[in-house]
Parts: C-alpha cells; sequence; structure tokens
C-alpha cells in the first residue's frame, strides 16, 4: 500500500474577483481537492489528497494559487497514511508534520 499525503491549506479569498461558492466549487472539480468552511470572514479550508509531498506541493502551486479569485493559500499541516513504515524514514504513517507550523501542534492523528 502506498503513502498517501494529505496537506490542510489555509485560503483567503477576495469576494470581488469571484463569489466563494463560484471559487469552492472550482476548486472541488481538481482531483485530489476538498474544499471545506472556516469561520473566518474571506477564508475556507481546503485538503490536498495526492500520492506524495511534493505532487501535493504542485497541486498547491499550479492549481489552487492562480484560480482567480485566491488572494493566498498557505498550507497548515500535512499527514502521511497507509503505506509502509520504511516508505518514508521521518514520518511514520498516521503522524501529522507540524514542521514550520507555528500555530500547529504535533499529534498523532485519530
Amino acid at each position: 500500500m502506498a503513502v498517501t499525503t494529505m496537506v490542510g491549506v489555509l485560503i483567503r479569498y477576495d469576494e470581488a474577483i469571484r463569489p466563494v461558492v463560484e471559487l469552492r466549487a472550482a476548486l472541488d472539480e481538481f482531483e485530489g481537492i476538498e474544499t471545506f468552511p472556516i469561520e473566518h470572514e474571506g477564508q475556507f479550508g481546503a485538503v490536498i489528497e495526492a500520492d506524495s509531498l511534493d505532487l501535493a506541493h504542485a497541486m498547491l502551486r499550479r492549481w489552487i494559487e492562480p484560480t482567480p479569485g485566491v488572494s493566498a493559500a498557505w498550507p497548515v499541516s500535512v499527514q502521511y497514511s497507509g503505506g509502509d513504515a520504511d516508505a518514508d524514514p521521518e514520518f511514520e504513517p498516521g503522524t501529522i508534520d507540524t514542521t514550520g507550523c507555528g500555530a500547529c501542534v504535533a499529534a498523532p492523528s485519530p
């Protein structure tokens, strides 16, 4: 079984450029990206699911960031699941990497 990488992304948007409902629908059309509402005005979240961190990063840079209406997109968490513990010696499957995320606390996934 392959390791799946899931990246949580905070997205800021400009309603004047594109209504948030339309923007979220456009992003949800991309395979491996799912958006969700959050409580802060002008922001929503997304989860990118990919086979590797490099692919998730490419999806963020090539699909999310250039979408009209997106003001900024920033990864806030990374979770690895499935696969063999030897697949990535730095991370155990089922853990969350919050390296560089001052607002995040590393914890095992549920």
